[in-house]
């Protein structure tokens, strides 16, 4: 009788046992989609504020310039829509509205608020540390 007690309370044990190892291993698995995505995102996210720097620096040359909002809307056409959280999509538009209107002024910031919203969404993915908001005070349009 005590045999199969024993028998009983060791085959419960490897159950949980095998429940915690399969839970962790679905954690596992989920970091690994999570990491190729968030690699991606970082490349992306990379390319589009090295565009919107340049657009925001003044002393860049005409040409480099006009290259870097071409580069600017290509990404905010496509490869941004891949992350469009709702803090990116704010900061892209209002760097979109911005450039639509020839407005200089608040660029800077636009840019700024673009590389804050893609490092939260890169920190907040991967779950690595304390999200930093973004500023979202600047806008191209006050109200929009």
């Amino acid at each position: 009788m005590f045999g199969g007690l024993y028998s009983l309370n060791q085959y419960f044990d490897a159950r949980r046992i095998d429940s915690r190892n399969f839970g962790f291993q679905l954690k596992v698995a989920q970091a690994e989609a999570q990491k190729e995505y968030y690699s991606k995102v970082m490349s992306i996210c990379s390319d589009l504020t090295a565009a919107t720097g340049t657009i925001a620096t003044p002393s860049v040359a005409k040409e480099r310039r006009q290259e870097a909002i071409r580069t600017f809307w290509r990404f905010y056409n496509g490869p941004a829509n891949l992350v469009w959280s709702r803090d990116l999509a704010v900061s892209i538009s209002d760097f979109a509205k911005c450039l639509q209107n020839d407005c200089n002024g608040p660029v800077v910031m636009l840019s700024r608020n673009i590389a804050a919203s893609c490092r939260n969404e890169i920190i907040h993915g991967l779950n690595i540390g304390t999200v930093i908001e973004a500023p979202t005070d600047v806008r191209a349009y006050p109200g929009h």
